[in-house]
């Protein structure tokens, strides 16, 4: 494996302690393109650009190829009696379940964001169809009220 890739890893250790993460960011990319880093060094990066990027498709990619180390790494440490090692793997283990979670709970807010704009489209169609001021007992679009309920159901649970 050799150690090439110190140099630039320090200097893209650097930019994180200064709080340039998407300098950091990129150059931990570059890295990891350029040369071949020790697994440890890799899963920080693939958590990092998995809670960093809006890109959720990249994000899930990351957290999965970090679980994915997890377990080739935790299968080799099984039997460790190295306590250090076995700390670490819970500890990873853990952040994997926080990502996982946050990840999840982005997604659930996302989904609710969407229905709530769908209801919304959904109650602006009703009222441009339906109309609050209708006498004779159909809508505006000349469909009686029984017939309407079934549309507005359609729309409502299925569209």
């Amino acid at each position: 494996m050799g150690k090439k890739y110190l140099p630039e890893h320090k200097a893209a250790r650097t930019l994180w302690e200064d709080d340039q993460l998407e300098e950091y960011k990129s150059a931990m990319e570059e890295l990891l393109d350029k040369y071949d880093v020790p697994v440890n060094i890799y899963m920080r990066v693939l958590i990092l650009l998995s809670i960093s990027t809006d890109d959720r498709d990249k994000a899930e990619d990351a957290r999965l190829a970090y679980e994915t180390f997890w377990q080739f790494t935790r299968k080799r440490y099984l039997y460790d009696p190295d306590r250090w090692a076995q700390t670490t793997l819970r500890c990873i283990r853990e952040s994997l379940n926080e990502l996982r979670e946050v990840q999840e709970e982005e997604a659930l807010e996302r989904q609710a964001e969407e229905a709530r704009r769908g209801w919304r489209r959904c109650d602006h169609l009703l009222k441009i169809l339906y109309g609050d001021s209708d006498r004779d007992n159909e809508n505006k679009a000349g469909v009686s009220k029984a017939l309407w309920g079934i549309v507005e159901f359609h729309l409502r649970f299925e569209g």
